[in-house]
């Protein structure tokens, strides 16, 4: 069994890698190949990537959580850090777009009273 992160080579029953410090999640499997053989072959998930919804919204609320979360995250977990991005991105810039709209109201408002 190895390391999904450095590669190394582990122990059949570690949880963490010892060098790289990264948890190990492992399942066994079961092949059977055509010679009525089973061979049990244990896959390696150690770099889970999945997203976090209320941190997604947090990320659109709050642009700069999103932009420190994608930072924090864009080396280990490339799908998570790539979601709080878009979600930083598309709620600064949705925030810029309302901002803009309320400025030109208020302008027209003082102009035409």
């Amino acid at each position: 069994m190895y390391c999904g992160d450095c590669g190394k080579k582990l122990n059949s029953n570690s949880k963490f890698c010892p060098y790289c410090g990264s948890r190990v999640a492992s399942e066994n499997v079961t092949v059977v190949n055509s010679n009525e053989d089973s061979v049990n072959v244990t896959v390696v998930n150690s770099n889970e990537d999945s997203v976090n919804v209320l941190l997604v919204i947090a990320s659109f609320l709050v642009p700069i959580l999103g932009v420190v979360l994608f930072v924090i995250y864009k080396d280990k977990k490339t799908k998570t850090s790539k979601a709080y991005g878009i979600a930083a991105l598309v709620g600064f810039i949705s925030k810029m777009f309302f901002y803009v709209l309320y400025f030109i109201w208020i302008f027209l408002m003082i102009l035409y009273g």
